[in-house]
């Protein structure tokens, strides 16, 4: 249950780069430390900005939003567009402290509202990270599909 006043998610503006960075860096490190054996390398991708900066093989397109509570920068989501109504959700985070209301949550209902052409959608879950899987999986509908490294490949296929 959403539990504040205002969540918003607004297009990214490139300024808050730097910090959105540093807020994404801790979010994954804090994430990390309740999990045995996750590796600094397998964390260096969340201390640069590249998911907010770089488009990956393939991608036709490309949004960004910035995830606001009651105007505090709490998080963000990068999606990536693919041909065939493909949507990839290259990054959605929610900083620890905003954790458990529900924002998480709202961000997905949004995302599904506002991209309702997308009829597939897939998501790279960090494979350390059982909390992050089980929010796709359970709060947000996506089925494991496949591992890529130290991730776990989830996919939503939307029926229209």
């Amino acid at each position: 249950m959403n539990t504040h006043k205002e969540v918003q998610l607004t297009p990214l503006d490139p300024a808050s780069i730097p910090h959105l960075t540093r807020l994404m860096a801790m979010t994954f490190d804090v994430d990390a430390q309740s999990f045995d054996e996750v590796s600094p390398e397998l964390l260096q991708c969340y201390h640069t900005d590249d998911l907010f900066q770089k488009w990956p093989p393939g991608c036709i397109d490309a949004e960004r939003f910035s995830v606001t509570v009651d105007n505090t920068l709490v998080g963000a989501v990068v999606i990536w567009h693919y041909p065939d109504d493909t949507s990839v959700l290259g990054l959605l985070f929610v900083t620890p402290e905003y954790q458990g209301y529900g924002i998480g949550a709202y961000i997905w209902r949004f995302l599904e509202d506002r991209y309702d052409e997308t009829t597939r959608w897939l998501v790279a879950a960090p494979g350390w990270s059982s909390n992050t899987q089980r929010f796709y999986r359970y709060t947000c509908g996506f089925t494991p599909v496949r591992f890529e490294g130290a991730y776990v490949i989830l996919e939503k296929a939307i029926r229209r």
